[in-house]
């Protein structure tokens, strides 16, 4: 729709600190910045155990997809589909894969455009069927140093998606209602930015048709949760950090919540885990990759 029409204006990142010709076509450019991750204390719906909020520091600028990875871009890439809904569309998003397939389809690519491989992944995804799983270990080094695309850190895709805001939702704060929002209850504000339970059917849309964000980003919010690159901590703590990763653990990380979530779980600050090797039918993910 026009009111996101204004995205693209800021997705040059800083007033132009990017040369856009270092910038994948169409996606967008994330100033290095800080921010509040987690959510505040009166916030509706919050989780106290897992939201504490702390000061984050991000010294690298990166790119990100402004939408969620679709089906036809996995298949393409890929050379198979594993989404259990395919009758969305192929410009829907590609769900059901693993953390290790997530992982696996950035560094190829990586490969496809001659950069540095950020997982080393071995297992074949494509075998038996294309419902195989891959196996993918993080390279040697810092995940930020990484020049290849890889999944964002759970601090970059939240600085993504609040876009410099603090409310809730990048759009605004969730509507106080019988519920709070937190179960059963709509919010327009949800609405606006995400497919959720008490809009989407109870299933995936195509991406990019609810608001963007003032990044120019998409569906951070809703339609599919998205993997992400570090493992699950459940308290993050209140002490200020700098390009924060979690790099062990039992399981991984979700955000974004997803179509058969409550408005409440597409929340900025929202958190969700699940084991790496976990297929969803509401979890998909998208890539970035740190700018020089």
């Amino acid at each position: 729709g026009t009111a996101s029409s204004g995205g693209g204006s800021s997705s040059s990142g800083g007033g132009g600190a990017f040369d856009a010709g270092q910038l994948t076509p169409g996606w967008v450019a994330i100033p290095p910045g800080q921010f509040g991750m987690g959510s505040p204390v009166g916030e509706p719906c919050r989780d106290p155990n897992t939201e504490t909020v702390h000061f984050v520091n991000l010294t690298r600028g990166y790119e990100m997809a402004p939408m969620e990875t679709t089906q036809a871009e996995f298949q393409a890439l890929m050379g198979f589909n594993p989404s259990n809904n395919t009758t969305c569309g192929t410009d829907c998003p590609v769900e059901s894969v693993t953390w290790h397939q997530a992982a696996a389809y950035c560094s190829a690519l990586s490969r496809q455009k001659g950069y540095a491989e950020c997982y080393a992944c071995d297992g074949g995804v494509s075998l038996d069927g294309g419902k195989s799983s891959a196996d993918c270990a993080v390279a040697a080094g810092s995940i930020y140093a990484c020049k290849g695309y890889r999944l964002p850190t759970e601090a970059e895709f939240e600085m993504a998606y609040r876009a410099v805001t603090t409310t809730a939702f990048y759009n605004g704060d969730l509507a106080p209602g019988p519920d709070g929002g937190c179960a059963s209850t709509t919010d327009p504000n949800a609405d606006a930015i995400g497919w959720h339970l008490r809009n989407s059917n109870v299933k995936i849309h195509p991406v990019g048709q609810k608001l963007a964000n003032g990044f120019g980003l998409y569906d951070l919010g809703g339609n599919v949760a998205e993997h992400v690159h570090d493992y699950y901590l459940a308290d993050l703590g209140s002490s200020s950090v700098t390009d924060p990763v979690t790099t062990s653990g039992t399981t991984g990380v979700i955000r974004g919540g997803n179509f058969a979530n409550p408005p409440s779980a597409i929340r900025g600050a929202y958190r969700q885990t699940d084991p790496r090797t976990f297929v969803g039918t509401g979890i998909g993910f998208r890539c970035v990759r740190t700018l020089p």
